[in-house]
């Protein structure tokens, strides 16, 4: 009796496994529709071909047995499904070679799978690369060569249950469901496979896919269909050109911290052209149209990195000397602002549109609560204290932004530029922290009694986004913060669109130094253009652009053609004719 009980524990465990299974909500569905159905025979073609060489025969389809290949097919909206798939390896799968049967897939990396290797089965959930994923499940069990294998997985809810030939070899749950629904994906990785049937099974209220559906729709089209549907639900995004956003649409952000702009460097960005290059004769500079159509001017660090403008986080806090500094910058003789000036007068002798101006907004740098010795902008004699130990900071705080405005506003008067128009000003602190909400509503009425308009630009789930409107700001633009972090899905930008469209605000547009360097950056950039047609916000909301420092100089002069594709499209999307 002693030693027939690992065997009974071995059945009392298969007989609890099925028990959870019998209970999932796919199987609670009833009778299962067919929602997709590829048996390889010529017939339809329900696949793209994302990467490597896919060669048809007779009843199957054969992946190389050297380079990655990877099919992509199905609907972003499948949720809980059963998919199938009968599969042969050729041969037996070296130590590097891997399969992956991708579902829910939101994107490159962005989904649940199962990895097939050599030594056995993992059920993971993948978390933007394809070695970055938490394992869900695992199991020894391994696909012989030379034999037609049939793989089922069953997604249900945060539950996945897998089969090998019909027998269960594992089930796994994601405790918190990063992914609700997605496409499916197949890939090889030094392994040769050939596919004999693909087909999944869903409720008969999800869609179904075949050839004939997916020939109908344009590669634009199947792009939007990748991402989340959002459901439009409170007031809709601040608009563009509004009365509150001084008539701003696109507003670009000029960092001026370790940078001398000059009109050449602001050339690309004032107007949308290309750099002529013919045999014999010298490159010249030819401009079609007006760009984005306001700069916001703003630094984080002062000429010596020494210190910040916006948070003790980022080096010691800035003084009412490096504030200055920031002020005389900006409006020196061959400041900052002269070079934008000086370059749109350049572009009106192309474009022949004399009466045209180009807006301004300008940062306010932010009273640090940290920062115990500001210095003295009202030459009393007594350096401002913002530390808690000052029972006077909240009124030390105020007096210094409301100085740094005046001296922005005195600057601006005796400037008198010819092509630039100031509209407001920028809080630079990217969240609401403990105190600031008086002085906020403060610095709002300020600005706007002076006849300007009031900008912020919180991080997403920053502390005061959700209320930026009774803290007095006129427009507020949300961050997806989705280009930073490459184990964010899509689901991110539905996310950003979904509150921006709920509270009234803008959209933030991201992107860094990769766009120039790796095509996985670009198409992660892209991702913003695409979430921008589909959700709307292309055309329907204020946005403001993060682009590095200068990262549209080097895309516009760039001599490859998939870098210069970068600066296009971002000058389609500020037309709102991205997608067309």
């Amino acid at each position: 009796m002693l030693q027939e009980r690992p065997h009974l524990g071995r059945r009392l465990l298969m007989l609890l496994f099925l028990l959870v299974l019998v209970t999932g909500t796919l199987r609670a569905q009833g009778e299962l529709a067919l929602l997709f159905d590829d048996p390889f025979d010529g017939v339809q073609d329900p696949w793209t071909v994302r990467r490597g060489v896919w060669t048809e025969e007779a009843g199957a389809l054969a992946s190389s047995p050297t380079f990655t290949a990877e099919l992509l097919g199905g609907h972003p909206a499948w949720q809980d499904i059963r998919l199938h798939v009968e599969l042969e390896l050729p041969q037996e799968m070296g130590l590097a070679g891997r399969i992956v049967l991708q579902f829910r897939r939101q994107g490159d990396w962005h989904s649940y799978g199962l990895i097939v290797r050599a030594g056995g089965l993992e059920l993971v959930r993948f978390d933007g690369g394809p070695r970055q994923y938490q394992v869900l499940a695992g199991s020894g069990r391994s696909l012989s060569a030379g034999e037609v294998h049939h793989l089922r997985v069953d997604v249900d809810g945060r539950r996945m249950t897998v089969y090998v030939d019909g027998d269960p070899v594992m089930q796994g749950m994601d405790p918190v469901q990063t992914y609700r629904s997605g496409e499916i994906a197949l890939r090889t990785e030094a392994a040769a496979v050939r596919l004999h049937r693909v087909w999944v099974e869903g409720p008969e209220t999800a869609p179904k896919v075949d050839g004939a559906l997916l020939a109908g729709l344009t590669p634009h089209e199947r792009i939007l269909a990748s991402f989340p549907e959002l459901v439009p639900l409170g007031p809709g995004y601040h608009p563009p050109g509004s009365d509150a956003a001084g008539g701003a649409r696109n507003i670009m952000l000029i960092y001026t911290h370790g940078k001398r702009w000059n009109n050449v460097d602001a050339l690309p960005y004032v107007a949308y052209g290309q750099l002529v290059r013919e045999a014999g004769q010298l490159p010249r500079l030819e401009w079609h149209d007006w760009f984005f159509d306001t700069f916001l001017f703003l630094a984080l660090l002062t000429e010596d990195k020494a210190r910040a403008y916006d948070s003790a986080s980022r080096a010691a806090p800035a003084r009412w000397d490096d504030w200055l500094a920031f002020v005389h910058d900006l409006f020196a003789e061959n400041g900052h602002l002269a070079a934008f000036d000086r370059a749109i007068a350049t572009v009106k002798e192309s474009l022949d549109d004399p009466g045209y101006r180009a807006r301004v907004i300008v940062m306010i740098p932010y009273p640090d609560r940290t920062q115990g010795d500001f210095g003295d902008p009202e030459g009393s004699g007594r350096s401002f204290d913002f530390s808690t130990r000052n029972a006077a900071a909240a009124e030390d705080r105020w007096a210094a932004v409301h100085a740094y405005i005046n001296r922005v506003l005195e600057a601006w008067e005796r400037s008198e530029y010819d092509n630039l128009e100031l509209i407001g000003f920028y809080w630079l602190a990217e969240s609401v922290g403990a105190g600031d909400d008086g002085l906020i509503r403060r610095t709002a009425d300020t600005i706007r009694a002076a006849g300007y308009r009031f900008f912020w630009i919180p991080y997403f789930t920053a502390a005061g986004y959700d209320r930026w409107e009774s803290l007095g700001f006129d427009v507020a633009i949300y961050q997806p913060n989705y280009m930073f972090d490459t184990s964010l899905p899509k689901r991110r930008l539905y996310d950003a669109a979904d509150r921006a469209y709920r509270l009234g605000m803008g959209i933030e547009i991201e992107a860094n130094w990769t766009i120039l360097s790796t095509e996985a950056g670009r198409e992660r950039f892209r991702d913003y253009l695409w979430a921008g047609v589909k959700y709307g916000f292309m055309e329907h909301a204020v946005r403001a652009y993060y682009l590095e420092q200068d990262l549209l100089g080097p895309a516009y002069l760039s001599t490859d053609p998939d870098v210069r594709a970068v600066y296009d499209d971002i000058y389609r999307f500020v037309k709102g004719a991205f997608g067309n």
